[in-house]
């Protein structure tokens, strides 16, 4: 054994290589290992396997129709290439080929398995090397250019609010460009590379000879494809292949995230289509590792929050999307490797004249009517019976965003908003519809539970007044508040203190410390006060995040701020990144059951929960700063303000019984939670 162990260190000694080829393995296996660690920090594989096993049936259908048309346009590609340099590949070979393409490109890392398309061109139908290595590559060359104007016609349809639209407008005409230029110069470059290999030193004669001979084959092929006109055609080609693999993936999503409560509205294809690029990037990365577990996950979860998705929902769709998709490719990829190493697929192409003209005069009529079938056939998935909901009762109850209608304030709300404005703090009372001033100072007002007092900040100082009073009393003074609220028994205050959540005895003014370690922004309390949802600032950004005080856990919900409870403390609120949805979350699973989405022209933020459970208050975020009340039932906004610098509201209404709408509501979203479960 010690003979063994010195002969294999001596071996790395003298094979530097392979000792740097370890290290990077070592590497990019702890990349992905660090990636997932922290990734199931957030969910669990249960929830994986759970919500895999819900994925709506309509929308699976339509991933296998583009993921098929992806490889129907890919071997289409490949066929007018190999044509262009003499010879008619047998086309069921070629589609197999195309699969297990697809298989080797996602297994090793950088793509690098592509090249497995080569040998098997040369090995199972008899081409040589120049013009498999030919079609390779102009299909590589198209692929980037095809993947530029379609990045391009995103951020011109819809914009990006993760990176400036210009910069995403300079790459991608870049990469177009890069493309292009590399298009028209790669022959010339083959030939100047080919006269370069006569010279390469430490290398026999013949094995130069061979390079010499593949790179001036490549060469020619390739200009004689240039040279045929062929390339309007493959830029065709090229985009069915592109629009058709992103639609399979962007249909997969809308796949996994019904389930979870979303509309497809909420997903726009231009919006996620960055996101899906940029995770098929990061797997492209020398970094990945095998099958680019870790890398694309991370990057999935990483963009989609940036684009305003909620943080569980980016990291569970990441890792259920690339899980699917990888076992679908491997059983794919691995059925077509074996059928192609039956002895009757080992055959040699028909060469035509290899002077010869390749021309299709119905290519363009052909073209046409394979996408016009595509369409047609994924219309009839669509609009057919099998349905694009979930299977199962959760269909049926699952509560779907749909925008919030604007409404004037209906008379028959009875109830108070107390909220901040620059010069002191003010209550409207919503009956009378008229708002007075109660303290000439002070932020973050809150109503007691029983709506006879107020408490709020000023300075550093946590201060309680009696409604009707204007004669306020401090309980404390803190080092660093930010954030206060009632504990559900009224008889205590919570406020922030930097990285330390406390408590205040009213009575006696005595302060305890509940939490610390997490620098918190915003607190709400409920379930006799076990029950606490905080915003806390991370390096990551603002998270939301619970604390059961019974339990002595903690869990994150997920990125995104305005954190509050319902009353009964069985839901969460989380503001998305957007500030275009709020998002309503069960205590229990921290899964989506609700979406309280805005009409497209308003932004909201600083939401809070009321003490009636079907109304949540918000701040507009727009030119002005009003005070909106939100019906969750109806999905219907009133405007309480119209002064345009309100902020940090509080609903207390006086008659939550009477509102049966409310109640509807809150029914209707414990149904959903329990069909869900």
């Amino acid at each position: 054994m010690p003979f063994q162990l010195f002969s294999k260190t001596s071996a790395a000694k003298k094979n530097p290589g392979s000792r740097r080829r370890f290290w990077f393995f070592l590497f990019s296996v702890s990349v992905s290992g660090g990636i997932f660690i922290y990734l199931f920090t957030i969910i669990s594989p249960a929830e994986i396997i759970n919500l895999i096993r819900k994925m709506t049936p309509g929308w699976i259908l339509l991933f296998l129709l583009f993921s098929f048309s992806q490889s129907f346009f890919r071997t289409w590609r490949y066929h007018v290439l190999l044509k262009t340099s003499g010879y008619r590949p047998d086309t069921i070979a070629l589609y197999l080929i195309t699969l297990v393409r697809g298989f080797f490109s996602d297994l090793l890392p950088a793509r690098l398995g592509t090249l497995i398309y080569i040998f098997l061109v040369q090995t199972r139908l008899g081409i040589p090397f120049g013009p498999a290595a030919s079609s390779f590559a102009y299909s590589f060359l198209f692929d980037m250019i095809s993947l530029a104007f379609l990045i391009l016609f995103a951020v011109l349809q819809q914009g990006s609010s993760v990176f400036s639209p210009a910069v995403l407008i300079g790459s991608a005409t870049l990469l177009g460009l890069a493309g292009i230029a590399i298009l028209f110069m790669l022959p010339s470059l083959l030939g100047i590379m080919a006269a370069m290999s006569n010279s390469v030193p430490l290398v026999s004669q013949t094995y130069r000879q061979r390079l010499y001979t593949a790179l001036k084959g490549a060469e020619k092929d390739m200009a004689r494809t240039r040279e045929q006109g062929v390339f309007w055609r493959i830029m065709a080609l090229s985009l069915g292949v592109r629009c058709s693999k992103y639609l399979s993936l962007y249909v997969l999503l809308l796949a996994l995230v019904q389930p979870l409560g979303f509309a497809m509205e909420s997903f726009p294809l231009p919006k996620v289509f960055l996101g899906l690029c940029s995770a098929e990037l990061a797997a492209s990365l020398p970094i990945s590792g095998i099958a680019g577990f870790g890398a694309y996950e991370g990057a999935w979860a990483l963009v989609f929050q940036l684009l305003g998705y909620p943080e569980r929902m980016a990291v569970l769709t990441g890792i259920s999307h690339h899980l699917f998709t990888q076992v679908y490719g491997y059983a794919l990829g691995a059925v077509s490797l074996l059928i192609l190493l039956l002895p009757w697929f080992k055959k040699t192409s028909v060469r035509e004249d290899p002077e010869g003209k390749h021309w299709d005069r119905w290519f363009w009529a052909k073209f046409l009517a394979a996408s016009a079938g595509i369409t047609g056939l994924a219309f009839l998935i669509y609009a057919g019976p099998s349905s694009l909901s979930p299977p199962g009762p959760s269909a049926q109850n699952t509560i779907q965003p749909s925008l919030s209608e604007s409404k004037d304030l209906p008379r028959t709300l009875a109830g108070r908003v107390v909220y901040q404005r620059p010069d002191g703090i003010y209550v409207l009372e919503l009956q009378a519809n008229k708002s007075q001033r109660i303290m000439e100072y002070g932020t973050y007002p809150r109503w007691s539970p029983d709506g006879r007092q107020i408490a709020f900040l000023h300075e550093n100082r946590v201060m309680l007044v009696e409604y009707g009073s204007d004669q306020p009393r401090e309980l404390t003074r803190v080092r660093k508040a930010r954030a206060i609220s009632f504990q559900p028994d009224g008889r205590s205050l919570l406020f922030t203190d930097g990285k330390n959540l406390r408590q205040v005895n009213i009575s006696n003014a005595e302060v305890t410390t509940i939490l610390n370690n997490d620098e918190f922004l915003e607190v709400d309390s409920a379930a006799n006060g076990q029950k606490i949802a905080a915003t806390v600032k991370t390096l990551t950004g603002y998270k939301v995040r619970v604390f059961d005080l019974q339990t002595g856990t903690s869990r994150t919900v997920a990125s995104g701020c305005s954190a509050s409870l319902s009353p009964d403390g069985t839901r969460i609120t989380v503001n998305g990144q957007d500030h275009e949805n709020l998002y309503l979350y069960d205590w229990e699973n921290l899964q989506v059951i609700n979406v309280v989405k805005n009409s497209s022209a308003m932004k909201f933020d600083n939401q809070y929960w009321s003490n009636d459970p079907g109304y949540i208050v918000s701040t507009s975020e727009n030119s002005t700063r009003d005070i909106f009340i939100h019906d969750i039932h109806t999905k219907t906004h009133y405007q309480a303000t119209n002064s345009g610098d309100c902020d940090r509201a509080d609903l207390f209404i006086t008659n939550p019984a009477l509102h049966a709408g409310s109640a509807t509501g809150e029914t209707g979203l414990k149904s959903a939670a329990a069909s869900e479960n």
